[in-house]
């Protein structure tokens, strides 16, 4: 099972369980968003050429990351 897979079953399962403001499952809705934005991210970067992507990183040099 991918990721996104799993940490929506989790948000599922903790929802039902523990009720939707329950501290673990705010965190697995958090941990589901990183992993839907990670998906999405390699996916998109999967369809660039290597030109693009040496682009893009050339793009970003000096970006302090987390931001």
């Amino acid at each position: 099972m991918d990721s996104v897979t799993t940490s929506r079953a989790r948000v599922a399962a903790l929802s039902r369980h523990r009720g939707l403001n329950d501290p673990a499952t705010s965190e697995a809705r958090r941990t589901l968003v990183r992993s839907r934005d990670t998906e999405r991210a390699r996916r998109a970067l999967s369809q660039l050429t290597p030109e693009d992507r040496a682009q893009l990183l050339a793009g970003l040099e000096g970006v302090p990351s987390g931001v």
